[in-house]
């Protein structure tokens, strides 16, 4: 079942799990570009690739969508978030959420189902924080990379650290962030279900 948290709730749980003298183990954080070192797809499973959402407002925007994840040792995906999130018709701003959140569902509802295995064989599998930017392309002229090249994480410790330093700056931890992610979760949740659904044929 996936788990789709806003970018701040996620980054001050992950801050939680990291801090020093914490008797839970510490995820590792990995940047996309290495966590072919740590995991690879899992190769008896057809990785998800989530679909333009039909139920876009407009459906020549350009849209990308940067989640951050955990690996388990088990392979499967959990913790997702918010990290990042670029349109074409806003794209100096944060877009509103009638806007992006059918493309956030649609992600995190194909995240959910990825699936890895240790990079090496033999290798002990590790709890691993990782992103993935995940483009949308609306526009018959733009590239699946030239969008994703728009929402791409290049240092993920280096964004944690900082969006966890600005979020306990403002003190806004609030009770209205915690009830946001816990609505668009419900609406992850039903979207999974229907995915899987789908796939067993239901």
């Amino acid at each position: 079942m996936a788990s789709l948290r806003t970018p701040l709730i996620a980054i001050l749980l992950l801050g939680a799990t990291t801090g020093v003298g914490l008797a839970a183990k510490t995820p590792l954080i990995v940047s996309a570009s290495d966590l072919a070192s740590h995991y690879k797809p899992a190769p008896d499973v057809q990785p998800a690739v989530p679909g333009y959402p039909a139920a876009a407002v407009d459906k020549s925007e350009d849209v990308c969508i940067s989640l951050g994840f955990q690996v388990n040792p088990d392979g499967k995906t959990s913790e997702m978030s918010v990290l990042k999130v670029w349109s074409s018709k806003s794209p100096k701003k944060q877009p509103k959420d009638e806007v992006i959140n059918p493309f956030l569902r649609n992600a995190a509802a194909a995240v959910s189902l990825w699936r890895f295995v240790p990079a090496k064989p033999g290798a002990e599998a590790e709890t691993v924080y990782t992103s993935t930017a995940i483009p949308f392309a609306g526009n018959a002229g733009s590239s699946a990379d030239q969008v994703r090249s728009n929402c791409e994480i290049n240092d993920l410790k280096a964004f944690v650290t900082r969006a966890q330093q600005q979020a306990y700056r403002r003190g806004d931890m609030n009770k209205a962030r915690t009830e946001e992610a816990q609505r668009v979760n419900t609406h992850v949740n039903e979207d999974v279900n229907n995915v899987l659904r789908r796939t067993n044929g239901g």
